[in-house]
This record gives structure tokens, sequence and C-alpha cells, in this order.
């Protein structure tokens, strides 16, 4: 991989259930070339559906732009995302073919890799565990949570399981789980490696954040300022830059904006219409970037940048 900083910005539903067969995909570095796995099947919404409702009568469509933007192409295959689903790169950590098109994220190469770390910002998508350190009812402390994830304890991780963060650190060898930044057991060796700032029930309307009484986006960045003062501080300021350069930084937001402030409680749906509101978010979304640059001071150049907005409908 190229120097660089890969940002991930996954859109998907807030309780996000990956079934344990999906921690199956997770190979190891010995077993990258010759796995037994021999296809993937996914039933579900809108964050596994490559296209199947444009068969339909259904306004369900994302058939149209802004989707598939960022697809192979730009065209917009029936999924509703700018570019590709959960799955579509689980076959590319598995080195299968996708569709008609090799897998061409440098990656997903796991054994050419430089990757040194993967960090996670958003709401449950990408939360193992932080809403467990706040006064909300929004935490996943309890089963089923956690059941099939190791020693069957609920982390505070809404799945059963892994999420995608864990598993792609896990496939690239990095470690086995992203862990939360505010869990009292981390230590700063871990924060080497990644953490993940995000809060179940947040996104990129603060007045999402405010009804569960969760951490906003911006609140995650000032702690992620703050991991960043402890890396320099362990291992100094010259590799503490090689580790942000070469890492992986991952936003997982909307969904909640979508559900709770323009569908449940309709306001903004007062202040918006559905394509307006969608802007607004997607212009926090390019504030959110560009702070998390300057805090980074390093060029504002972003490589493999994987754009996931699955919930904009």
């Amino acid at each position: 991989m190229e120097k660089g900083r890969a940002i991930i910005f996954y859109f998907f539903l807030i309780f996000t259930l990956l079934v344990s067969s999906f921690s199956l995909l997770v190979v190891s570095d010995q077993e990258a070339n010759n796995h037994k796995i021999t296809a993937v099947f996914a039933f579900g919404d809108s964050t596994l559906d490559p296209g199947n409702n444009d068969g339909l009568t259904t306004l369900m469509h994302a058939d149209h732009l802004p989707y598939g933007r960022d697809f192979q192409g730009g065209i917009a295959t029936g999924r509703f995302t700018n570019g590709k689903l959960v799955t579509d790169m689980i076959l590319c950590l598995c080195r299968f073919r996708i569709g008609q098109h090799d897998c061409r994220y440098k990656f997903c190469y796991q054994n050419n890799h430089n990757i040194t770390a993967v960090f996670a910002f958003g709401d449950s998508t990408l939360d193992p565990g932080n809403n467990d350190r706040l006064t909300t009812s929004m935490r996943s402390d309890h089963p089923p949570y956690g059941r099939d994830f190791q020693g069957g304890i609920a982390t505070g991780r809404f799945t059963n399981g892994k999420l995608v963060t864990d598993m792609i650190v896990s496939s690239l060898g990095i470690k086995d789980s992203v862990p939360a930044y505010l869990d009292p057991k981390i230590t700063n060796h871990d924060l080497l490696t990644g953490v993940s700032f995000a809060s179940a029930g947040s996104g990129l309307d603060d007045m999402t954040a405010n009804i569960g009484s969760v951490m906003h986006m911006s609140t995650q960045l000032a702690d992620f300022q703050k991991c960043l003062t402890q890396i320099q501080a362990t291992v100094g300021n010259a590799t503490a830059a090689d580790i942000i350069q070469n890492a992986i930084f991952t936003v997982g937001a909307s969904t909640n904006n979508m559900l709770f402030n323009y569908y449940d409680i309709p306001t903004r749906r007062a202040e918006y219409s559905l394509s307006g509101y969608q802007d607004f978010l997607l212009r926090n979304l390019e504030t959110f970037v560009k702070v998390l640059n300057e805090l980074l001071s390093l060029t504002s150049e972003i490589s493999n940048v994987l754009l996931q907005i699955a919930a904009l409908w």
C-alpha cells in the first residue's frame, strides 16, 4: 500500500446483526491463498442488496445517481451505496472475483500491506463498547449480544459476534479485534494498532446523539486527538506519524439520522425535503473529514477511499 490514509465510510442500519458464519470468512495469513470458502450468500435489506429491488415494483430503488458513483465504471448497480457493500469487501478479503472484476483495493492483499492500525468513528455499526461507559439506554452489554464472540461475552457490540472492523484487523493480521477507546482495560500499546471512538445511537446530525444521550461526532474527534497525544508520548512523534499515515480510518454513521430525525421523529422533515436532509448530512460528513485531516496534520490527499452510503434513501 502506498503511504496515505484510507478512510472507509460505512452507513448501515443501527442494529447490524453479523451472523457468526461471517467470522468464518476472516482468514489467517497462512490460509489466505488456500481457504476452502467457495461462495458467499446474502439475505436481508439494503445493507446487502446489490440490486434485487431493481427488478421489483417499488420506490426502494438505487438505480440512479449518486448511488454507484464510486463503483467500478461509475454505474448505479442497485446498491444503496456509492461503492461496494460489505459482502463485496468480504469477497475481496477472501480474494474472490467480484462480479466481472478482480478486487482492486490494495489493503485487501494481506501479504503486501503496510497498514499499521484501524481507527473507527460513528454509531453502533462500529461501536465495540464505548456506550457501556455512558449513561444511556443505547447499550448492548447483555445477552443475546456477544453470544458468538470469544467467551460468549456481551462486549458492548451491537452484534452477536464481531464488527466489520474486527474482521478487517483480524484478516490483515494486525490483531483480533478493535477495542473501545473508553474501555478502561486498554493500554497505550492497544492504541498503536487502532481503537474505536464510535458511539451507538450517534450520527452526522447532533440532534440524533442528543436523543440517545450518546457521544457526538465532534466528541469522538476530541477523543481521537487525545489518543494521538498518547501515541506520540508512547512511541515518539516520528513513529506516531508513520502509524497514522499508514492507518485506515472508518466512519459509520447516518442511518440513525434518517430513522430517528426524519422518519420516526419528524423534526428534520419539517425543515428539509428528503434530498435536502441528505445534503445536510453529507455536508456534515465533509466537515468531519476536513477536521480529521487537520488533526492528523498530514497531506489532505486520501488514498483508497471506500465511501459507503447505504441508508440515505
